[in-house]
């Protein structure tokens, strides 16, 4: 290919091979793959978003060897003539914001070894520092806000596929293989009006992602005739937002929120949740229904969470399972050369010490992670020469293919995956007798209904707390105080009341008794 000539001022950050035969592009990986466990003070992995970094991993080894068992049609799509050639590094962000912005930074100026996925698998070499072209990641909409930012500063493309707040449309350079929170807020209000509830309670988190998500919910419920209240809060002023919600009086809440179980307990201690009065529905908190979740029987905390989460509901969407993706991630867990490879793509040693790979627990971000890196793949293909990250943005708008999610394609104004059927997913969760035992606590979750174009599909019946499947009401039974005479009425009317009665006695006794006088005698 040739070079082309600069549409902009951007920078570009690619380089050609010493032959001048092949172009290279550094893709720079930013996942929050661990967390910190309170109970031991460590960090350790989450599973589902570790196998995002994998997915991500795989997708470059597939367009390194121009080959794909997951997407077959991958040599195809790349071209015949595609020079190029991509090495990845992936940071662990720990969603922390401060993290991402630090991590970024970090890969756009630190020299440093990096290794590379080659056409034979080996993912060893070496070579000198590159400065990345594009990222792939960002977890949280929260973290990804101030990333993105920061790369679009850059002249850096980045996507993901797991951020889903609107406010990440108006990014420069920002693009995503999942649709925004509208479609999850729509289904979501569809749901409630099919199931007859009129008023609904949003509780959420005041950052960017609860606020964009809040306000799509109300623009969703005015156009099914649902009344919502919202009832923001932080984690310092958590108490006083549960009793502001409390005082509402609605019974269905929509929580939008990121893992907060401090937020859920809270809930529980101020008497909205883990009751039979209350219907708590979450959005994409997934983290519950992890296989190896438990809680302690023996520790306060754990019992109050464990209240909170029987009959407590999962909204997410949900592509339909990919059988050959499923299946590369399984292979993979159990290619200890292919996890060796992995491991070499992470420059950071703590990182490395934490990486172990279990058996993977499927979710959809998974595949979509996979697919935006595919898409990258792509437009790095039919973009000329040496591009910069806008030419390369342009032409990765105009990418379609089929993917593990299904049809692939993008909106031109805002980088965001076009959607026409959006399917979510409704589970609620339980508390398991068959998986509990004396020690701890653990779930089972049930699939109870889907949303589809417009339509709500219930699988089975939904499991509210207590294992119970009646439903409550949208609003308390209203107490209506009849007395609403004052005292001193009521005693004038009694008293008058009592007068009317003696004379009416007097006078049906007085007439009995004169029953026989004559009034008028003739004469």
């Amino acid at each position: 290919m040739t070079d082309m000539e600069g549409t902009t001022d951007d920078p570009t950050y690619l380089t050609y091979s010493e032959d001048g035969k092949q172009r290279h592009g550094h893709l720079l990986g930013l996942f929050g793959i661990s967390e910190l466990e309170e109970l031991t003070d460590r960090w350790v992995l989450t599973n589902r978003r570790l196998y995002y970094d994998v997915a991500a991993w795989l997708a470059v080894k597939n367009l390194n060897e121009r080959q794909s068992d997951i997407i077959p049609s991958l040599p195809s799509l790349l071209g015949d003539d595609c020079d190029f050639h991509w090495t990845y590094e992936a940071r662990d962000t720990q969603n922390s914001q401060a993290n991402g912005v630090g991590d970024l930074l970090a890969a756009t100026e630190e020299p440093r070894s990096v290794s590379t996925t080659t056409s034979t698998g080996s993912n060893a070499n070496s070579t000198k520092w590159q400065h990345p072209y594009a990222i792939a990641g960002g977890v949280f909409s929260s973290v990804t806000l101030p990333m993105s930012t920061l790369s679009g500063a850059y002249g850096m493309p980045f996507i993901s596929g797991s951020a889903t707040s609107s406010a990440l449309d108006a990014k420069p350079l920002f693009s995503r293989t999942l649709p925004t929170n509208a479609a999850d807020a729509h289904a979501a209000m569809i749901y409630y009006s099919n199931l007859g509830v009129t008023h609904v309670a949003i509780f959420f988190e005041k950052d960017p992602y609860g606020e964009s998500y809040n306000a799509l919910l109300h623009v969703s419920a005015k156009r099914v005739g649902i009344t919502l209240v919202s009832i923001p809060f932080t984690m310092q002023d958590l108490e006083e937002s549960v009793q502001r919600l409390k005082q509402t009086g609605f019974r269905y809440i929509y929580s939008v929120m990121q893992n907060r179980e401090e937020a859920l307990i809270a809930a529980v201690e101020g008497g909205v949740l883990g009751n039979e009065k209350y219907s708590w529905i979450c959005a994409e908190m997934e983290n519950f229904k992890a296989l190896e979740f438990q809680l302690s029987n023996e520790d306060p905390r754990d019992r109050s969470l464990a209240q909170a989460l029987d009959g407590i509901g999962v909204f997410v969407l949900a592509f339909p399972e990919h059988e050959r993706f499923q299946s590369a991630l399984t292979d993979f867990s159990n290619n200890p050369e292919m996890e060796a490879d992995f491991i070499a793509a992470h420059p950071e040693q703590d990182t490395r010490e934490l990486l172990e790979f279990p058996p993977p627990q499927f979710n959809v971000a998974q595949p979509a992670f996979y697919d935006a890196v595919i898409a990258l793949g792509i437009a790095s293909c039919r973009t000329p020469g040496l591009f910069t990250g806008a030419e390369m943005h342009k032409t990765l708008l105009n990418t379609t293919f089929e993917g593990t999610t299904g049809q692939v394609a993008f909106d031109s104004r805002t980088g965001t995956r076009s959607v026409d059927s959006a399917r979510f997913r409704l589970d609620s969760m339980f508390v398991s007798e068959e998986r509990s035992d004396d020690n701890f606590t653990r779930f089972g979750y049930r699939l109870s209904n889907i949303v589809l174009d417009g339509k709500v599909e219930q699988v089975d019946d939904y499991l509210y707390y207590g294992n119970s499947t009646i439903p409550p009401a949208s609003l308390p039974q209203l107490e209506h105080d009849y007395n609403l005479i004052p005292l001193g009425v009521q005693i004038t009317g009694w008293v008058l009341g009592a007068v009317v009665m003696l004379v009416s006695a007097g006078l049906i006794i007085g007439t009995i008794v004169k029953r026989h006088d004559y009034v008028v005698r003739a004469g």
